[in-house]
């Protein structure tokens, strides 16, 4: 079987209640890294995007947003702070956080000898692909799937699930080809769940909700999944993107990027800014999942990844989210006259969320067009009876 080409088709339903849109995945032919030594300009052809985004090593930074986590834990001036950054930009870069400078070093050192490793060695730990996608999995070693006509993203990727345990493929962890990879991997994770707490109790608070209550929901019961990724030089920097304009699916992303490499874009007002690299430093972004449970108080925001002429680029993404087939919905703790549901209660939306994603659209927007349109129905009703 080549693992990096298959045909898939699913149903998508959209939150209208309108027919159902059919679909064919595919992925590419060859690895990214594979493809960008080969320099095939047929290949190349699947990379591009059909409609050009603003791609420039001129474009603004972002401003600054950074947040002292030990700080957040007690101090209301920094969690003021961290609300405002929320409420702006739905990114921000966590400094103090707790993970030790030479964890961050190991975790991105395993990460290259892993890419290092032949593509034959690397494929003993591949995702498995099946001609139903249902049956596809996330973790393993391999490329993003998309629809049939949508440009790929120039990035390869070992997917994994870190936490809980029990939820573990043992067959995708790359221990037999670099021996401390587990250990190094779950000192990082160790450090990772120390975040979560500290984040879902400041976010708790920011709602005026009890200190342990997102944990309590969300916290206990949640998995944390990891995506270590390469993203290879670029042959057409302004006409490929290691992952074009996204939002998250879960409840939020905590990213460790290249120590000298940029290449991560914000969205803010219809206008891109580069993400600076901040020595040690993680990016915390908001997600889907959380923007609908907080009924809109916080955003999930655009992001992309540019790529590279001349140097490789590498980041480590970690989502954060909730036992699996919970119910997302806003809460309840949060509506009232002022603030009516904005927001839709959903199931499996992880996976409908990738799907959208695969086809070239953003969820969250179709998910806030949903919630106009039921609030709008909800008026009408209401200027009916007066």
């Amino acid at each position: 079987m080549n693992i990096y080409s298959d045909l898939a088709t699913t149903n998508l339903y959209p939150m209208s209640g309108h027919t159902p849109l059919t679909m064919k995945f595919v992925l590419p032919t060859s690895p990214a890294e594979v493809v960008s030594k080969s320099n095939d300009q047929n290949i190349l052809q699947q990379y591009i995007v059909k409609t050009p985004e603003q791609v420039s090593s001129q474009l603004p930074y972002m401003d600054p947003a950074i947040i002292d986590l030990q700080r957040l834990s007690d101090s209301e001036e920094e969690l003021q702070k961290f609300k405002s950054l929320l409420s702006s930009w739905g990114a921000i870069q966590l400094v103090n956080h707790g993970i030790e400078n030479s964890t961050l070093d190991q975790v991105l050192q395993v990460t290259r000898q892993f890419f290092d490793l032949s593509l034959k060695e690397k494929e003993k730990y591949a995702r498995y692909v099946s001609q139903n996608w249902k049956l596809d999995q996330m973790e393993g070693y391999g490329c993003d799937r998309m629809s049939e006509g949508q440009a790929f993203n120039w990035c390869d990727r070992l997917f994994l699930v870190l936490h809980p345990e029990s939820r573990r493929k043992p067959q995708y962890w790359p221990d037999e080809s670099i021996p401390k990879f587990r250990e190094i991997v779950d000192d990082y994770l160790n450090g990772l769940i120390r975040i979560r707490e500290i984040l879902l109790k400041s976010i708790s608070k920011m709602l005026n909700l009890p200190e342990e209550y997102l944990i309590s929901k969300y916290g206990n019961d949640g998995f944390i999944a990891t995506r270590f990724n390469l993203y290879p030089t670029s042959p057409y920097p302004d006409r490929i993107l290691g992952s074009r304009r996204h939002t998250d699916i879960n409840l939020f992303t905590i990213l460790l990027l290249d120590k000298e490499v940029e290449g991560l874009h914000v969205e803010k007002d219809e206008q891109w800014y580069i993400v600076p690299i901040v020595p040690n430093a993680l990016v915390f972004n908001i997600a889907d999942m959380l923007e609908i449970i907080t009924n809109g108080s916080v955003k999930s925001p655009c992001h992309r990844v540019v790529t590279d002429a001349e140097r490789e680029r590498l980041s480590i993404v970690s989502a954060f989210g909730p036992a699996p087939n919970s119910e997302i919905g806003p809460l309840e703790e949060l509506i009232d006259e002022e603030n009516p549901i904005r927001y839709p209660t959903l199931k499996n939306s992880s996976e409908v969320a990738a799907d959208y994603f695969a086809n070239g659209k953003i969820f969250i927007k179709e998910i806030r067009k949903f919630g106009a349109h039921i609030l709008d129905q909800e008026r009408e009703e209401l200027n009916k009876e007066t």
